[in-house]
């Protein structure tokens, strides 16, 4: 593929099939028409445009062209034969990139996240997650971006899988790191050193336990996250509030505000 599918928002396909080039093929060849006179025809003569649209923006990237095999090669058949129909009753259809996925028949969830979402290297205030592998797919836009891979219904069940969400200046994990993503762990706490970090755990001793850490230094949250795996001790950080916590204090006291005012 000329881009990965993960750079790629939308293609819009067209073709350059020409009726009268057709008829001439079939006289000069003895030819009626037929489907697999009219397959002949299409594999031999007729170029697809593509146009290409970013998957960040959907504007326009770039132009390409293909033929029928090649498309078949590119995006699998299901993909070929539908812009194939389209172009024939309508001359042109466009596709966005998940219809142009072939549904990762067979595929990790690891390797269809590095398929469809833009991935690389750590680095600070990026949002997405560290894969098993250490390689972090970003999800800048919509951390729900995570449902288009089969069989993950939100960014949770993302994360119950091994995978660890990654925020600015927060981390989310179920289960415990593997050394890749351990690694790659150490570069988002060396990024927030001294400064206040998040730290969600999920799955131990039931629900969520979730710690700040005001003046964070990497060596005590990797402490504190080795204790959690190996025999469950929560750890302290300098605040003991878990996600729900929060989110009941910052209510009540939104609440407490609105009684004050007369």
């Amino acid at each position: 593929m000329k881009y990965e599918l993960s750079e790629i928002g939308e293609i819009e396909f067209s073709w350059d099939f020409d009726e009268e080039g057709y008829q001439e093929f079939l006289d000069e060849n003895g030819l009626d028409k037929s489907n697999d006179s009219f397959m002949e025809y299409v594999n031999d003569f007729v170029m697809f445009d593509l146009e290409y649209f970013d998957s960040d923006t959907y504007h326009h990237m770039d132009f390409g062209s293909m033929s029928y095999s090649e498309l078949e090669d590119e995006f699998g058949s299901r993909v070929a034969d539908y812009v194939l129909n389209s172009c024939m009753s309508e001359g042109s259809c466009r596709i966005d990139q998940d219809g142009l996925y072939d549904g990762g028949e067979g595929e990790s969830v690891e390797d269809s996240a590095m398929k469809l979402l833009k991935h690389g290297g750590y680095y600070k205030g990026c949002r997405g997650f560290i894969l098993k592998n250490g390689v972090v797919v970003y999800t800048e836009a919509e951390h729900n971006m995570i449902t288009r891979l089969n069989g993950v219904n939100s960014k949770f069940d993302f994360i119950r899988m091994g995978n660890i969400r990654v925020l600015d200046a927060s981390l989310d994990i179920c289960q415990e790191p593997t050394q890749q993503q351990y690694d790659v762990i150490e570069k988002v706490l060396a990024s927030y050193r001294g400064q206040t970090f998040y730290l969600d755990l999920f799955g131990k001793k039931g629900g969520e336990h979730g710690v700040m850490y005001r003046h964070e230094e990497p060596y005590r949250v990797l402490r504190d996250m080795e204790a959690y795996f190996n025999d469950g001790t929560l750890p302290r950080g300098d605040s003991y509030e878990s996600r729900q916590m929060r989110t009941v204090m910052i209510s009540e006291s939104q609440f407490s505000r609105l009684l004050s005012i007369k």
